[in-house]
């Protein structure tokens, strides 16, 4: 791997985990607020249990996409990059569970 495709990686890693953290701070606001609802820019109106999925979802991809861009570093607690799409599917599952559970919710 390049320098440059190593250091896209781990802005990409930083930017996807910033984006985690921002989501569970709209979870805490929505909870904090006692609507117990979050508003995402795309989305629009959602659970605060979603915005919770979403931001660790956000945050293990982030991590894991920035630890497998780091150059010449093996981490122990990373997911090997051979099996990158388990982490992918699951990350899938988990947030269209959760829309589907805040759709069923909402009727």
């Amino acid at each position: 791997m390049t320098v440059v495709a190593g250091s896209l990686g781990i802005v990409a890693g930083v930017l996807l985990a910033v984006g985690g953290f921002w989501s569970m701070l709209l979870a805490r606001r929505g909870r904090d607020d006692g609507g117990g609802r979050g508003r995402l820019p795309i989305v629009g109106d959602v659970g605060v249990p979603t915005l919770l999925v979403l931001g660790l979802i956000g945050i293990a991809l982030g991590y894991h996409v920035a630890a497998w861009s780091w150059p010449g570093m093996k981490i122990p607690t990373a997911v090997p990059v051979a099996n990158w799409w388990w982490l992918v599917v699951i990350s899938i599952v988990a947030v269209a569970g959760s829309f589907m559970a805040d759709a069923l919710e909402r009727d």
